[in-house]
């Protein structure tokens, strides 16, 4: 027993001197990313609460509208809201290293009153309950730092390849020769090639986008871009293989990278999945970048049953 309680103080004091210390020196690193993911869900918050807004000015006027709908989009906002509100509260490093620091060494030096309370075991019971007590809130908050880590590096990469899009784009604007030009976005099996394309979605609820590209030259596309642009009347969700930006008025751009694209071949992307809330035709605007690709801007319009 004295072993075991001895080792759980290691333990504690391993975090307090490395784990803790090096959480931190890695959020520091990633200051950039930290202020722009911050900005993303101040943003989303701001957008959740204007939406929250006007479906309470819609439930006010219930004679006129459907209420089980706006209720349910309320819902699906207040949800949103109350997200972006906890990402928040964890994306202000100091605050969150400082309440580990504590809880540590409340946790610490509860087990040195475990060890020092042989011959009481109520409290020597009471105390290593209080020290596992902390510990397992430390655990908690360490995993949830360590996820808005993992967003932040994926935020920064993010930007680092709207930058890197930035610069093809402009370097294509300068020379076009010898850029192709037969390559679209398809989506739900449709490609789009003009800007008549037109979907059907389901109000309030999760509705289910097939994503791909097209490339129909015989030449290889090279660090293709796919760029989907939807208002803040669309809720999108977060998933693997793509990154989401929130901009100030609430909209976000959905952003696909592709190494390359085979001449002749339709390259699959990750599934989008999005939650109209707004029961309004929506025009949203997909754009494609690449080494060796003219940009190219298609508009789309959902129509929201």
């Amino acid at each position: 027993m004295e072993s075991a309680i001895t080792l759980f103080g290691f333990l504690i004091l391993t975090f307090l001197g490395i784990i803790v210390p090096l959480l931190g020196i890695l959020l520091s690193l990633f200051r950039e990313g930290v202020i722009e993911l911050t900005t993303q869900y101040v943003n989303q918050k701001s957008s959740s609460e204007k939406n929250l807004a006007e479906q309470m000015i819609k439930q006010g006027e219930s004679g006129k509208v459907n209420v089980p709908e706006i209720q349910k989009s309320m819902q699906e906002l207040t949800g949103i809201k109350e997200a972006a509100d906890k990402k928040l509260q964890y994306l202000n490093p100091k605050k969150q290293l400082s309440r580990l620091f504590i809880f540590l060494f409340i946790s610490f030096l509860s087990t040195i009153g475990a060890l020092l309370l042989k011959e009481h075991a109520f409290y020597r019971g009471l105390s290593l309950i209080l020290s596992l007590s902390f510990f397992s809130i430390t655990l908690s908050i360490l995993w949830k730092l360590l996820g808005i880590l993992v967003e932040v590096k994926q935020t920064v990469d993010a930007r680092r390849g709207e930058l890197e899009s930035k610069i093809i784009s402009l370097l294509s604007m300068s020379s076009s020769a010898g850029l192709i030009k037969d390559v679209h976005p398809i989506i739900n099996g449709n490609t789009i090639e003009n800007d008549k394309a037109e979907f059907n979605l389901t109000l309030n609820t999760k509705n289910t986008l097939k994503i791909a590209l097209a490339n129909n030259e015989k030449r290889m596309a090279k660090r293709v871009e796919l760029g989907i642009w939807f208002p803040r009347e669309i809720m999108v969700e977060k998933g693997k293989g793509y990154s989401i930006a929130t901009q100030e008025d609430g909209s976000q751009v959905v952003r696909y990278q592709a190494a390359e694209i085979q001449g002749k071949t339709n390259l699959w992307l990750a599934d989008l999945i999005i939650n109209p809330i707004k029961k309004d035709p929506v025009k949203i605007r997909t754009f494609i970048n690449a080494e060796n690709i003219e940009t190219v801007n298609y508009f789309v319009l959902f129509k929201i049953q």
